[in-house]
């Protein structure tokens, strides 16, 4: 059955794969993101979510807008993102940390069954999951700072991982892709990912805002997973992760994004986050009100991409 990963290598169109558009700081002008993401010729937005709410947020905004907007394909992903497992984040659940990982399995994938019965009953179709994965970045700096002890964020780390590989198993069983958050965490998922591979050999994952070493980006492409980059491409401290991109994607470029994404590349604005450089900031700012991100402004990655590759934006 052909995926929309399949389907993007195909037809090679101007996406953003990951955003997150159920953020309060686009309330009320979700119509404006989807205008000027149109003005910008990008075809698809792929929709995160990261928790109960936001994916509920996000199938009220597919169906309310795609029938507005024929052109600009709208994909729901749902997903329980790592953060609701690490203690002092916003997003902490008691409900998800109160378990032990055998029951927190069970627990994650009751409740995807249930968003995606409720994203049928709207009418809206679920086309991946994330955004879930595994997060040490914020556990290792609590640790550090004396906020957390190491017995709490070991027993977080443990449940991450088991929500996480709940998860890979819940999507694979439907041939969902997964979008996969592994901040600090990126040698763990691929072993995860690899070990998972085995008992779902079709299975499709994107490593989202990857910046891992070189050597996990040749892991992940001789694996079949793809790889997100965003904005911070084009900041000034990323010349390794735009040295790994042009080797691995150079060879492509002539087929334009299509060969961008069989290189197993994809784009992404990570949006409201992440502001491309060279971007208009005030413009931006005057728009939503302060400076964030949209998803119009992958037009502003790819060029760079293309720029950074030697190759002229079709």
């Amino acid at each position: 059955m052909p995926t929309i990963l399949n389907n993007l290598i195909q037809n090679g169109v101007l996406a953003d794969t990951h955003a997150h558009l159920h953020d309060p700081v686009y309330s009320g002008k979700e119509r404006l993101v989807l205008e000027r993401a149109a003005y910008c010729e990008v075809s698809e937005i792929w929709l995160m979510s990261v928790d109960i709410d936001s994916a509920l947020k996000n199938m009220r905004l597919v169906s309310n807008y795609q029938p507005r907007f024929p052109f600009l394909k709208l994909r729901l992903a749902i997903g329980i993102d790592p953060d609701v497992l690490i203690p002092s984040s916003s997003n902490f659940t008691f409900d998800f940390y109160n378990k032990t990982s055998e029951e927190l399995g069970l627990f994650v994938k009751m409740k995807l069954t249930s968003l995606l019965e409720k994203a049928e009953s709207l009418g809206v179709k679920v086309e991946l999951v994330g955004e879930i994965g595994i997060d040490n970045y914020w556990l290792s700096k609590q640790v550090t700072d004396g906020e957390l002890s190491a017995a709490d964020a070991g027993q977080s780390l443990k449940l991450q991982k088991a929500m996480f590989i709940a998860q890979v198993e819940w999507a694979w069983e439907r041939n969902l892709p997964v979008s996969i958050h592994s901040r600090s965490s990126e040698q763990e998922v691929l072993d995860i990912l690899k070990d998972l591979l085995k008992n779902y050999p079709e299975g499709e994952a994107i490593l989202h805002s990857f910046t891992g070493k070189p050597s996990q980006f040749n892991e992940a492409q001789q694996m079949g997973v793809f790889v997100g980059i965003n904005a911070i491409l084009t900041y000034d401290t990323a010349e390794l992760l735009r040295a790994t991109v042009e080797r691995l994607a150079k060879k492509n470029i002539s087929k334009g994004l299509a060969g961008l994404y069989s290189s197993g590349i994809l784009l992404e604005t990570d949006a409201p986050y992440l502001i491309p450089k060279g971007a208009d900031r005030k413009a931006l700012e005057l728009v939503y009100g302060e400076q964030v991100n949209e998803p119009a402004m992958v037009y502003v990655l790819r060029d760079f991409v293309f720029n950074l590759l030697g190759k002229e934006p079709s």
